[in-house]
Parts: C-alpha cells; sequence; structure tokens
C-alpha cells in the first residue's frame, strides 16, 4: 500500500503534501487498486468459469 510522505509545502506554517505529491499518492492507490480488481477478475474466470477483461489499461 501506497504510504504518505513527508510533506513539501508549507501550510500555515506546518509542512503540508504538495500537489505534486497529491497526484503521485493518487497515482499509486489507482495502481494498487487495478492490481486488486485484476486479482478479483483472475479470481471469478477460474472459480466462475468467466471471462472477465483486465480492470485497468496498461500504458499506451
Amino acid at each position: 500500500m501506497p504510504v504518505a510522505p513527508a510533506g513539501e509545502a508549507v501550510c500555515d506554517g506546518e509542512p503540508c503534501l504538495s500537489d505534486r505529491q497529491v497526484g503521485e499518492l493518487l497515482n499509486q492507490v489507482i495502481d494498487v487498486a487495478c492490481a486488486m480488481g485484476d486479482r478479483l477478475a483472475w479470481l471469478s474466470d477460474y472459480y466462475l468459469e468467466t471471462e472477465e477483461r483486465p480492470t485497468c489499461r496498461g500504458p499506451v
């Protein structure tokens, strides 16, 4: 699972996540969600004999 990094921006005098860091964290969460969806699709194919497509598209 993704881990929130130490904030590189300053908000009200305290460290906080920059827009770039938030974007990277969201991209990591999406990658994890896609991997989970693909595993669930594989389980469905294996046990229920379905033909599920991958959850997320690969690199374009």
